[in-house]
Formats: structure tokens, C-alpha cells, sequence
């Protein structure tokens, strides 16, 4: 608070104070002048001492005109590499846009001027930017010619499936995506579309993700094992990968789902897990307990779990799906009482919808396929017709044969006209018989498969029969022995398995299609057949 006191003092204080003298403004403004003159001239002078002593400096236009400055062009990203090579295989609007991004200020509109300009692109950066892009399409071309393929998908060899195999080695190697003709994609297309590709790639898929996870070496497995593995061979992955995804597009407007079914474990090697692998900071540690272990694939069981739990709601959407029906789709099996809800993804992968119709109306019902099949076979060897619990109806033809197509089985009943018991197989037909060949006695051992899923096809094409053909000089030892266990093996069903896909027995597959008249190679051959697999 301000006592009277304090303010009294105050206003003696301003009394007090004096005023200042006008200023001399002329005596300033001389002196000022002074001062400046005096501030410049030593500016001045500095600035000679400066010249005399330095080189002349030209003025920067001039001296940026003789000076080439030289830019190096970053290379171009592997998203648009990947968009390169499925040219083809895209729509054109698709393409233009993505021509636009890439070529901008070049860009004409016009589609063969961009993809021509792409093309001296692509050809002038062979060693700069587009260095990878010619890495990925090596790849593509030459992937099959890493693999021994007979031995991969578990076939034997033939003459027609070598050619088949030679004919689309021959069809990658010659893959350009800016230079393909249509007759030659369609053929490529034709192909990728086949069973044999189809089970090849699935297969491929299995065989490269094996030997990316499993160390083979008796090298110290670190953390980097994995990393330097994954790296190495990532182009190789991405080309499995780019063939995969096309078959899978092919068949997009026929499935629900992938035909190349394992394409998610070529997409953890390819994509965004194997970058985390190969980017992680951490330091490299040994794998010493299984909570390293665990930790190193958290991010890979993450991912699986998040698609299976995708593909399970996605199949139940279908399953509950009744569009174009009158009746609501049952909810659980009508034979295991299961509740689909319940039922884990392996086994709801196995549900069919079977549809019929009665009074001109339209009724779906949904069924776990294995179940229908094992009632289907105790009707059958109990001679009971096989009805569909809903429509009390006989299940058709289309309808047994979705159930086999499901579970990628045969027909298991018999050919009346041709078998004696049920229990024979009409996929597979052993044949020993005596045959002469310039003047020599030979045994050939012969044997029929038929890889055709479904029912029985009665008087199949010859083309659905696959061979195993083996011919034997008679005067080797133990021939009697020999024959006598190959027809063993082939009631047990140890040359090719019931199940498919067929697993074929080792010494069937080696000596495929071979005269043996050689005592070594019939010892190897004998040797096989006895051994235990």
C-alpha cells in the first residue's frame, strides 16, 4: 500500500529533476558524417587489401554454365517393378494409370507410345535404376530350371509330362512383359491354368518353405541363419510368388478361395515377414531356448492366425449364405451334430452346400463332406440306398461326385462289368507278363494309375492312365522271388499309395521305363524292392 509519505517524496523528486539542453543538431549531424566517412574508408580500404590478395572471382552464372553437374537417378521402386512385369496380365486402365506415375512428364496418353518409352527406360537403366528389375525377370524365366520337378510333385516320369514341364520352361524363359504377343500369353495363360501347374507350384511352395525354416548344415545357427537365407533368395521368392498369384487371378471367377492353396507360406517369405526378419536391429544371438525361438516367430504365428481366423468367417458367411433358397441353412451337421461356429477351420474346409429341388422350389442344406462320405460307403457295403436326410431323395450323381471333389477322393465302390470284389482298386491295375525282345526272354511289370478324382469314369480316355514300366531279363537270379514281392507290394498298396496326392514307392520310381538286363542295376532295383520305406 502507498503511504502519503512515499508519495509526498516522489513529487520532490520530479521538482528536482532539470530538463535537458536543446540539442546541437548541426554539431551532431558533422559529427555523425564524420563518423561514417571515417567507417567507410576503413571498409573500403579492407576490401582492396582483400582483392589484392585473392584470385578473381567470375560470377556464378558464367562459372555454372562450364561446370556439368550430374544427378544420379534413385532406383526405382520394387512395387513398381512387380507392376512392370504384370502388365500383361492387368487391365489397361490399370496399366495407363500406373504408366502416368512412372513416366510423368514423358507420359503421352497414347498406350503402345508409353509402353514403347518404358521399354528404352527400362533398357537405358539395364545397369542404373532399373538394375532390379532385370534381377526379378531372370528369375521369372529361369525358376524351373532349379527344381528337379518329377521328384518335387512326386510323379513318375513319362514322356508326356516331360514334355509338358520342357514346353512351360520354355514359355517363362521367353517372358517379356512390355514384348508378348496374344497368342503367346493365352498359350502361357492355357498353361498356368492346367492341373499339372497347379499341383507343381503348391509343391515348389512346400519344398522352398522347408528348406528356408529347416538348417541343414552342421554350421552354428544364429539369427542371422534365417535373415541371410531369406535375403539371398528373395528375387526367387517373389517369382513363385508372381506365377502363384496368376494362376490364383485365373481361377478368381470360379473359386471361393486360392487354387494354389499354400500361397500364404511363399507370401511370408516374399513379403512383409521376411522384411521384418531381415531388417530387425537387434543384435545376432544365438537361438539357445525356445522363448528365442518363439519371439523370432511371433510375427509369422501373428499373421497366420489373423488369415485362418479371415478365411473361417469367410467361409461361414458362405455356408450361411441362402440367396436364391427358401429355406434358412441349418447350422450344424445333421450327422455329427456339429455346430459350424464350432468346427475348426481344417474341418470347415471340408463343408459342401447341396441344393435340390421340390414343388419347383429351391432348398439348400449344408453338410460335413467327410461324414456324408463314411455314411455313403457303410450304405453302400450294407446295400442301403444313399439319401439325402433333407429330401429323402437318392443323392445324385453331381452330388457324390462333389462329395469325392472335396475330399480329393476316387470313387470307392467297384466296376461291376470288369472286378470281382469291392475291395480292388479301379485307379491302379498291376500287369506281369512274359515278353521277347530279339531273341531275349523278358518279364515286364507294368503298372496303370489313374490320377482322375470323382466317380468312376467306365471306359476311361487311355489319356486319364498314367505308366510305370519296368522290363527284367528272365535269366537274372531270384527273378520268381522278385515278382512274387512286387505283386506284395502292390496288394498292399506300398508302389502307389491309396491317398492322394500318390506317394510312389522309391524303386518304382528310379528304374522307370528301364530294360534291366545288367546284373548291377538289377541288384539296386532288387534291393529297393525289398527294403523297408
Amino acid at each position: 500500500m502507498i503511504n502519503s509519505r512515499t508519495l509526498h517524496r516522489g513529487r520532490e523528486v520530479r521538482k528536482n529533476i532539470k530538463p535537458l539542453p536543446p540539442p546541437n543538431i548541426v554539431n551532431d549531424e558533422i559529427s555523425n558524417a564524420s563518423k561514417l566517412s571515417d567507417i567507410s574508408n576503413s571498409v573500403g580500404k579492407s576490401i582492396s587489401k582483400t582483392r589484392s590478395k585473392s584470385i578473381d572471382i567470375k560470377p556464378l552464372r558464367e562459372s555454372l554454365k562450364k561446370t556439368k553437374m550430374v544427378f544420379k537417378k534413385l532406383p526405382v521402386k520394387i512395387e513398381d517393378i512387380k507392376n512392370i512385369l504384370n502388365i500383361p496380365f492387368r487391365k489397361i486402365d490399370h496399366n495407363k494409370s500406373f504408366l502416368k506415375s512412372l513416366l510423368l512428364k514423358n507420359y503421352t496418353g497414347n498406350y503402345d507410345e508409353d509402353i514403347e518409352q518404358l521399354r528404352i527406360n527400362i533398357e537405358n537403366g539395364r545397369d542404373g535404376e532399373y538394375k532390379e528389375y532385370y534381377k526379378y525377370l531372370d528369375k521369372i524365366r529361369t525358376q524351373l530350371d532349379n527344381y528337379d520337378i518329377f521328384n518335387i510333385v512326386n510323379e513318375i516320369e513319362d514322356d508326356k509330362s516331360t514334355v509338358f514341364y520342357n514346353e512351360l520352361k520354355s514359355l517363362l524363359r521367353s517372358y517379356d512383359p512390355l514384348n508378348i504377343d496374344k497368342q503367346q500369353l493365352i498359350k502361357l495363360q492355357s498353361f498356368l491354368f492346367s492341373d499339372k501347374c497347379i499341383k507343381l507350384y503348391n509343391s515348389i511352395i512346400i519344398y522352398e518353405f522347408r528348406n528356408a525354416i529347416v538348417h541343414n548344415t552342421g554350421g552354428k545357427v544364429t539369427k542371422n541363419t534365417l535373415k541371410n537365407k531369406l535375403k539371398e533368395k528373395l528375387a526367387t521368392y517373389y517369382a513363385i510368388q508372381f506365377i502363384s498369384n496368376i494362376i490364383n487371378n485365373l481361377y478368381l471367377n470360379i473359386l471361393n478361395g486360392n487354387i494354389i492353396n499354400k500361397i500364404e507360406l511363399i507370401n511370408i517369405l516374399a513379403n512383409y515377414h521376411n522384411y521384418i526378419l531381415i531388417t530387425n536391429p537387434q543384435n545376432d544371438t544365438d537361438f539357445e531356448n525356445s522363448e528365442q525361438q518363439n519371439s523370432s516367430s511371433l510375427d509369422s504365428n501373428t499373421y497366420i492366425k489373423v488369415k485362418r481366423n479371415k478365411e473361417k468367417e469367410v467361409l461361414l458367411a458362405y455356408l450361411k449364405n441362402n440367396k436364391g433358397y427358401i429355406n434358412e441353412i441349418n447350422e450344424a451337421d445333421f450327422i455329427t451334430h456339429t455346430n459350424w461356429e464350432d468346427m475348426p477351420l481344417s474341418k470347415l474346409r471340408n463343408v459342401i452346400k447341396i441344393s435340390y429341388v421340390n414343388n419347383n422350389k429351391n432348398f439348400c442344406y449344408a453338410f460335413d463332406s467327410k461324414a456324408l462320405y463314411k455314411l455313403w460307403k457303410y450304405n453302400y457295403y450294407s446295400d442301403m440306398e444313399f439319401k439325402n436326410p433333407y429330401s429323402q431323395e437318392e443323392f445324385t450323381k453331381e452330388d457324390m461326385n462333389a462329395i469325392l471333389i472335396k475330399l480329393g477322393k476316387r470313387d470307392f465302390r467297384y466296376d461291376e462289368e470288369e472286378y470281382i470284389t469291392s475291395n480292388t482298386r479301379h485307379d491302379i491295375n498291376l500287369i506281369i507278363s512274359h515278353i521277347e525282345k530279339d531273341g531275349v526272354v523278358y518279364w515286364e511289370i507294368k503298372i496303370l494309375y489313374s490320377l482322375v478324382k470323382g466317380l468312376i469314369i467306365y471306359k476311361a480316355n487311355s489319356d486319364s492312365f498314367k505308366l510305370i514300366r519296368i522290363t527284367i531279363s528272365d535269366e537274372m537270379p531270384d527273378i520268381n522271388k522278385l515278382l512274387n514281392k512286387v505283386h506284395s507290394l502292390y496288394d498292399s498298396n506300398k508302389i502307389i499309395s491309396k491317398m492322394i496326392p500318390f506317394r510312389f514307392h522309391p524303386a518304382f520310381v528310379k528304374h522307370n521305363y528301364e530294360t534291366i538286363d545288367d546284373v548291377e542295376i538289377y541288384k539296386d532295383f532288387y534291393d529297393m524292392v525289398f527294403k523297408k520305406y
